[in-house]
């Protein structure tokens, strides 16, 4: 079995959240929104930029995992990421859809389903494997990260929804499907 009940129940939970969530998209958007105020506008800015994302969520988690001899966990994690990426793109240019009118910042491409969330959660599997203590702080920066692309206007939630749903099952299926092979790396 690949999963266990609890992780599918969680997946399926999910799913059904970011299906509802299309009803409340536009009114979220507005919440958020009237929420802005300066200094949390560059808090956010900074924290949802590529680089720290990229830094934050790739390198400095590549660089922990090869220091502490757990190599094993660096092709997955790099993996995850191209996939997540990947797919994410694709899934863009297949729906098509808009991005927010309110955005605070400019935002390139489509907005479904959310790359920087995509990204996040595709690294949050592989590092609870490598580092199983700091799981909460994986899933916590994810969130933040999630949490964002709302705030900045240039998703709706169920973007952000199905973008941490993407990157989760596809860090879940990389490990999964190389578990031999990630194991032969050490």
């Amino acid at each position: 079995m690949l999963m266990d009940k609890k992780t599918i129940f969680l997946i399926g939970i999910v799913a059904v959240l970011g299906l509802l969530s299309f009803a409340v998209d536009n009114n979220v958007v507005r919440f958020f929104a009237d929420l802005r105020t300066p200094i949390l506008n560059d808090f956010m800015i900074l924290v949802t930029d590529w680089l720290t994302v990229a830094v934050v969520a790739i390198l400095i988690p590549v660089l922990l995992l090869w220091a502490w001899g757990k190599k094993k966990w660096v092709p997955p994690l790099v993996l995850s990421v191209v996939v997540a990426v990947g797919l994410t793109y694709l899934f863009k240019s297949v729906f098509a859809v808009l991005r927010p009118e309110l955005g605070l910042i400019a935002a390139a491409g489509f907005s479904f389903p959310s790359g920087h969330t995509a990204t996040v959660f595709s690294v949050t599997p592989v590092l609870n494997r490598g580092f199983p203590k700091l799981k909460w702080f994986w899933v916590g920066f994810a969130c933040l990260i999630g949490f964002t692309r709302l705030y900045l206007g240039v998703h709706y939630l169920s973007d952000i929804i199905f973008g941490g749903l993407l990157g989760y099952l596809v860090g879940l299926s990389i490990i999964y499907l190389g578990a031999e092979k990630w194991e032969k790396w050490k």
